[in-house]
């Protein structure tokens, strides 16, 4: 009875350690091509970085408040502690997934890099890590990359690290040290814009705007809570101040 009941302890503690171990990271895969994912070997933001990172984790910083987010607590978000790099050129990422492949036009990836990661090309030279033409404007050169894998040059990716893209995409790139690689927000129930909308497009997505926008002006010059909950109970206790920050540099 006591072998049963200890057999049947540790084939319980077994399954969940077989199940995580057999199962794939699902990645996100982009909107302009569907590639065949085998097994990623490297889903960190950067490669060639991930082994150094994990070796020696550093404590994690803990997120701002969500109850007190304030300007001065986004400000004072902690720096990220990255890893030096490794003299030579680098490729930086323009875009959310920028794939490491296995080979040269092949689907299957290994890897990807994020808005403003980089990675350093084989032998850090763009001369001997080169390896071919791309064939499209968003993929116009292939380069080998450390420690292993080939990434493409083009709209997507550049070889200049003074590219004003990238100069401020790197000041928002993920934090390899951090369980909280970004700063993060929550929404509920905004629509999400890839790039600042036009009027006419977002009149056309939003189609209570002009309602809505009417309601929050006049919510702003309400003298107390109770003349904005006669406009709208749903804008009584929100912040409706205006910014008072331009667009960031990336919009402008």
């Amino acid at each position: 009875m006591a072998r049963t009941a200890l057999a049947a302890l540790m084939a319980t503690c077994l399954v969940p350690a077989c199940s995580q171990s057999t199962a794939d990271p699902a990645l996100p895969r982009p909107d302009d091509e569907a590639p065949t994912p085998s097994a990623p070997t490297a889903t960190a933001s950067s490669p060639a970085t991930a082994s150094a990172s994990a070796a020696t984790p550093p404590a994690p910083n803990a997120p701002p408040d969500p109850n007190g987010n304030t300007a001065e607590a986004i400000d004072a978000w902690p720096a990220g502690r990255y890893p030096k790099p490794l003299p030579g050129a680098r490729i930086y990422s323009k875009v959310r997934h920028l794939w490491i492949r296995h080979a040269p036009h092949s689907k299957g990836w290994m890897g990807y890099l994020s808005l403003g990661d980089s990675i350093r090309v084989k032998g850090g030279d763009p001369k001997v890590a080169l390896v071919g033409a791309g064939g499209s404007r968003r993929c116009k050169q292939w380069y080998e990359v450390e420690p292993k894998g080939f990434v493409c040059v083009g709209e997507n990716a550049t070889l200049d690290p003074n590219d004003p893209l990238i100069a401020e995409l790197i000041k928002h790139r993920a934090d390899p040290s951090s369980p909280w690689p970004y700063r993060y927000g929550e929404s509920l129930n905004v629509p999400v814009y890839t790039e600042p909308p036009s009027r006419w497009k977002q009149r056309r997505r939003e189609l209570d705007l002009v309602d809505h926008t009417d309601k929050v002006r006049r919510a702003r010059a309400a003298k107390d809570d109770s003349e904005r909950a006669k406009i709208d109970k749903r804008l009584v206790g929100v912040d409706l101040t205006m910014a008072g920050k331009g667009p960031p540099q990336l919009f402008k």
